[in-house]
């Protein structure tokens, strides 16, 4: 019975992430906040992992554009460099 009520540690381990980048809404932060540990299992149900894993799918993306844009920015000054 207890094991029916336990979350998987990847599912806490990717919502810690997603917290941390400050991906939940300020309504899931305050479900999070005020849940009891009887009502733990409710937590998937109200923040879905399909949402903790577009929401880091979206940073991870994010960062990649970032990276592609400082690359690219880096490589234009160096050829304008070249070019002085």
């Amino acid at each position: 019975m207890l094991r029916d009520r336990t979350i998987s540690k990847d599912y806490l381990n990717d919502l810690k992430e997603v917290i941390e980048l400050d991906g939940l809404s300020g309504h899931s932060i305050r479900f999070i906040n005020n849940l009891k540990m009887k009502d733990c299992d409710s937590l998937p149900k109200q923040i879905e992992q399909d949402y903790i894993n577009r929401m880091i799918k979206l940073s991870r993306e994010i960062d990649l554009g970032s990276e592609v844009l400082i690359l690219s920015e880096e490589l234009k000054n160096s050829a304008n460099f070249k070019n002085d």
